[in-house]
């Protein structure tokens, strides 16, 4: 049975408001110093918030927990007492293993040193010793990309530079259970997802994380099961997917009870008006064009031993090519795309149920699909090699590239892994399409779909 990491029991937390309350020695002394100097009456005297009410769950051992909520919901305030920074007023938490928790990206980082001085200084705040963080300098400064500046004082560094060096101290700790506080947010779109597969990764070893965001795609691609807080209190606790659409579904439903429906009186013109016969639409290109190609969309793990699993599955192979096509042949609009996971099954007491998850260039999640409406033969439940099968159909996704997230079930209902943003694909224009009169005289499309709809057109 697998090893329960985290045990919280009915926490709570009080807080008096117009009463300044230290959570940490630090806070506590400066508070303590101002109430000698400062003996006029506080301001809402007598009014309280319980931040947290009976709030209880369990994770596992390589489990990754979403907390999901509006702002105020006690979100940040549970990720304290789970890191010990302060103390639930009543219930209790039991922890087995070592914790570092990320609660702010570049904690304890110092501005007038260096980049270098920065990664020990921050390794030894979240707990490493200075041998464990001189094994593993190498690995941060490759995962942050910034060999040229780690003797340079952070101060000068951009912003999108120091939270880099940041999250790739956070990701490198030795540490059981991760807790992240909205630390997703850094840096450009490849760096992201560069995140979001390093905490994938330490999920697949083992690790336990928990994870605090407003980004419902990252909670999603990342955690198999969330926990809603509204108040305080838990709302919701089960499958993230579940938790997220009752979480959004009930956001909007306030939302639009909260506002007036705006309307609008004239018809919006979303078109030129000027004349376009003689422009011709063109894309122009530096004269260097270093362009830099994307790998194939395939993925092959040659050793059982370093391929994500459980006691229930490993994947030996993860593909995407169009239909008829080889993997290295270009994929476009026109074309049906077959998306096949390869594993083998290591038990036959469940039926286990591959699903994907395609994400945009801009991080937006375009859809999930599944095998939960395929009727299963007791076969499926035999121990054995299996290859699970998707076709996207052609004239369904637009000219873009997208990113191929993988969500494992077994018997349908229980998700038991998530590997997000795997492999990346790119479908294009065929030629004769870019090549035709149309093509002309009109940019591509814009949108993430690009399907081909009946029209009817009747004279009246």
């Amino acid at each position: 049975m697998t090893e329960v990491v985290i045990k919280a029991q009915n926490i709570s937390k009080f807080y008096r408001l117009g009463k300044p309350q230290g959570d940490t020695f630090k806070e506590a002394v400066g508070l303590a110093l101002k109430s000698l100097f400062n003996k006029k009456r506080q301001n809402n005297q007598g009014k309280s918030l319980w931040a947290l009410k009976d709030v209880s769950f369990e994770i596992k051992k390589g489990e990754a927990l979403g907390i999901v909520g509006r702002n105020g919901a006690g979100k940040s305030t549970l990720l304290k007492i789970l890191a010990e920074i302060t103390d639930p007023t009543e219930g209790t938490v039991e922890i087995n293993g070592k914790v570092a928790a990320v609660l702010e990206i570049g904690m304890g980082f110092h501005p007038e040193l260096s980049g270098t001085e920065n990664v020990y200084l921050s390794g030894s705040i979240l707990g490493m010793k200075t041998e464990e963080i001189r094994a593993v300098y190498e690995d941060i400064v490759n995962f942050c990309g910034l060999e040229n500046f780690m003797d340079t004082p952070v101060k000068n560094y951009s912003s999108g530079m120091y939270m880099r060096l940041a999250f790739a101290v956070i990701a490198h700790v030795n540490a059981d259970v991760f807790l992240f506080d909205e630390v997703l947010s850094v840096g450009d779109a490849a760096f992201r997802f560069k995140c979001q597969k390093k905490i994938n990764e330490l999920v697949n070893s083992g690790k336990t994380i928990i994870l605090v965001s407003h980004n419902l795609n990252d909670v999603a691609n990342i955690c198999t099961r969330s926990l809603l807080l509204k108040n305080g209190k838990v709302k919701a606790y089960g499958q993230t997917f579940d938790i997220l659409n009752d979480y959004i579904e009930e956001s909007i439903s306030e939302s639009l009870t909260q506002k007036d429906v705006i309307s609008y009186s004239d018809d919006t013109k979303f078109y030129d008006e000027n004349d376009t016969k003689d422009k011709v639409w063109e894309r122009y290109y530096g004269e260097d064009d270093t362009m830099q190609k994307l790998p194939l969309p395939i993925i092959e793990w040659s050793s059982e031993l370093d391929t994500p699993g459980n006691e229930f599955f490993y994947i030996r192979k993860i593909q995407v090519k169009a239909i008829n096509k080889n993997t290295d042949e270009k994929i476009v609009i026109d074309d049906d795309i077959e998306v096949s996971i390869d594993f083998f099954k290591r038990t036959s007491d469940v039926f286990i149920d591959m699903g994907i998850g395609l994400t945009d260039k801009s991080g937006v999640l375009v859809f999930i699909s599944n095998t939960r409406d395929i009727v299963h033969p007791d076969s499926h439940k035999e121990i054995g090699h299996y290859c699970s099968k998707a076709i996207i159909p052609c004239n369904m996704l637009n000219s873009s590239v997208y990113t191929l997230s993988i969500f494992v079930a077994k018997n349908k209902i229980d998700n038991i892994m998530n590997l997000s943003y795997v492999l990346s694909f790119k479908i294009e224009f065929s030629d004769e399409e870019l090549n035709s009169e149309w093509r002309k005289y009109y940019p591509p499309d814009p949108g993430i779909l690009k399907p081909k709809l009946k029209w009817i057109v009747q004279k009246l």
